[in-house]
Order: structure tokens, then C-alpha cells, then sequence
């Protein structure tokens, strides 16, 4: 999934940056894109994101996203109700 794969009914609600694998930095984005709603990482600035979280994992309204900017593939969430919660990225490659 890239940004040529965002849909006109899709919709990004939150993006935020944390530590890239090199110089580019991560972008995490909450919201949908091609349909599927989530919570997405982005090595590429949006040429392809990989979806971080479960259908089990949605924690309600989030209202913000941010990366780790020390550590690639921790992040972040703040929710409307659950507080802040942090995740890390399952297969994380190794810089």
C-alpha cells in the first residue's frame, strides 16, 4: 500500500515521524487507506505503508501518533479512551 493507493473515501486522521532505518525518517499515520482502518508505518515517505496494529488493537478515538525518534518501530498513541499507549513494531528490521 502507498500513497497512489489511498481511495477518495479514505481518510488520514493523524500522521506522525519517529527514527527511520537511514536518514529518512518513519512516518506513522492512523486512519484508513485502501479501505482498511489502522494504525501504518511508512519507511519511504508514504510510497508504502506496512499496517502496525491488529483488529484486535484499535483502542477507540485516537487523537495523536508519533514515533520514537532514539528507536525504529516504537511509537506512540494517544487515545480518547485508553491514555497514552506504545507499541512496537512486530519484524522489525535491523538498521
Amino acid at each position: 500500500m502507498g500513497i497512489s493507493d489511498i481511495l477518495p473515501e479514505d481518510r488520514i486522521n493523524c500522521i506522525g515521524f519517529g527514527k527511520g532505518l537511514e536518514e529518512t525518517p518513519a512516518m506513522y499515520v492512523t486512519g484508513n487507506i485502501s479501505g482498511e482502518y489502522g494504525f501504518f508505518i511508512s519507511d519511504d515517505l508514504g510510497e508504502s505503508f506496512a499496517r502496525i496494529n491488529t483488529d484486535r488493537q484499535q483502542y477507540g478515538v485516537i487523537h495523536s501518533i508519533c514515533g520514537d525518534m532514539r528507536e525504529h518501530g516504537v511509537f506512540c498513541l494517544a487515545t480518547g479512551s485508553h491514555g497514552l499507549m506504545f507499541g512496537r513494531q512486530k519484524n522489525l528490521a535491523k538498521p
